[in-house]
């Protein structure tokens, strides 16, 4: 089945490439059946109830789905912030390969150490912050010498005023991250 998506962006810098895709939750729907992001999404709708507005960020908790282990692949942002910039990793999928895994937790946005990823990631997490609404992204991207192919959802979360404070991120990897090259420091 081929989907459409209802954006693309493909940008270089030197060595590093990337291409970020944005389909619709039709598309989610239909490619995600069963996956991690799926269970996390139908939690996050779950939670919406018949209000139709978001789920409550005191209310969301994936301990709830997942009890202690909670999978790697299943983060968050605090996303209260005016500037995208200072957005707070307050968890994020680790990885063997260097800067882009674990050693992001508790790091603004800002301290990402790759620019490409840096502003495309502020700008979607400001994006889903403002428009109230999940985003599913497929991301493809060499950065840092480092291969990455994955699908990502962002959930919204609102606080007690309604303002949305953080963002649930479910990654799913479509191919294994791989170090295709060294980058000169």
């Amino acid at each position: 089945m081929k989907y459409k998506p209802l954006e693309k962006m493909h940008q270089t810098d030197g060595s590093d490439d990337q291409s970020r895709f944005l389909y619709s939750m039709n598309d989610f729907a239909e490619r995600e059946p069963g996956t991690l992001l799926d269970t996390v999404h139908f939690y996050w709708d779950a939670l919406s109830g018949d209000r139709g507005d978001l789920p409550n960020v005191t209310d969301f908790d994936a301990r709830d789905l997942f009890g202690a282990d909670i999978p790697d692949l299943v983060s968050s942002v605090d996303v209260r912030s005016d500037d995208p910039q200072n957005y707070l990793m307050l968890d994020h999928p680790k990885s063997p390969l260097g800067p882009f895994g674990g050693q992001m937790i508790n790091k603004r946005i800002r301290e990402f150490p790759n620019k490409l990823h840096r502003e495309a990631t502020q700008k979607e997490y400001l994006i889903c912050k403002q428009t109230r609404r999940p985003f599913y992204h497929e991301i493809d991207q060499v950065i840092g010498g480092i291969s990455r192919h994955y699908v990502r959802v962002l959930l919204p979360l609102m606080d007690n005023s309604g303002a949305v404070v953080k963002v649930a991120v479910v990654l799913r990897r479509l191919t294994p991250s791989y170090r295709m090259f060294e980058t000169v420091a």
